[in-house]
């Protein structure tokens, strides 16, 4: 049969199983008040009716008053008494038994609403990253331009006048240019020493461009009154004094070389011819 037990202070029924009656010999503590009673004398019915154990008369041996029992030193004992309240599985019987029902759970109060959270703000404009990127795409194409301003006068003609305008804005100027038409042979001779025998070659350049022009090499032909070469020769840059690398624009400049043209008769040579390249 199913049993419960009352507790005698509160009155409370708790349900109760065997293994509790057996623990500590019957003795519980009620969960409801603390109290610490006899399960076995307090047992009821899960409606609250008491239950009446049968008992048991078990004669006890005569006391033989000859012999004496011998006194032995009582162990301490520490019950650990178990707690009905704990231990019970279902919620307490006091409605059935009339007893006072432990207090309702109260339910936590409904959180209050989160408050909205605040608007992201907009994302700021990436027109700052932008003009960075493009005014460093124009640094690098106006310092490419300046670089290579040579070239690109060589390749387009036409820009000529607008790189020679910005030139004149940043204080440069076109760098020396392969310009053959650009230089202009306003002077040449050929004579020869009377001290040393050797014969000199002097020439004379105008630069027309607005842009300084490259020294070429100069090809130089001794012909004969027949027109035949006698000897040619190639002629450096390097080789005319004064040694120049270019001619500035607008203005001119006069060279001069040594030649030792001992091994042709002075009587042969009747002309020469000269002509410019780069090499």
């Amino acid at each position: 049969m199913s049993l419960a037990a009352r507790c005698p202070q509160c009155h409370t029924v708790f349900r109760i199983s065997g293994l509790q009656l057996s623990a500590a010999q019957g003795w519980v503590r009620c969960g409801s008040c603390s109290t610490v009673f006899d399960a076995t004398a307090h047992l009821a019915t899960p409606q609250g009716e008491p239950v009446e154990l049968p008992t048991v008369e078990v004669q006890a041996p005569q006391p033989n008053p000859s012999v004496k029992p011998a006194l032995q030193a009582m162990p301490d004992i520490d019950l650990e008494l178990p707690n009905l309240g704990a231990l019970a599985t279902p919620e307490p019987l006091g409605s059935l038994a009339g007893a006072p029902t432990p207090d309702a759970v109260q339910k936590p109060p409904p959180a209050p609403p989160a408050a909205a959270a605040p608007l992201a703000s907009p994302p700021a404009p990436a027109w700052p990253g932008v003009l960075v990127v493009v005014g460093l795409l124009i640094s690098l194409s106006a310092l490419l331009a300046y670089t290579a301003r040579g070239p690109i006068v060589q390749q387009w003609p036409e820009l000529r006048p607008v790189v020679l305008q910005w030139c004149a804005t940043l204080g440069c100027q076109l760098p020396a240019q392969r310009r053959l038409e650009a230089l202009v042979l306003q002077a040449s001779s050929l004579s020869q020493d009377d001290s040393s025998g050797h014969h000199r070659l002097r020439l004379q350049w105008h630069n027309s461009s607005d842009a300084p022009v490259i020294m070429p090499a100069v090809d130089l032909s001794i012909v004969n009154a027949q027109g035949q070469v006698l000897a040619r020769r190639m002629l450096d840059p390097s080789e005319l004094q004064p040694a120049l690398t270019s001619v500035a624009p607008g203005s001119e400049a006069a060279v001069s070389a040594v030649l030792h043209l001992r091994a042709l008769a002075a009587e042969d040579i009747a002309s020469f011819r000269v002509s410019t390249f780069y090499p």
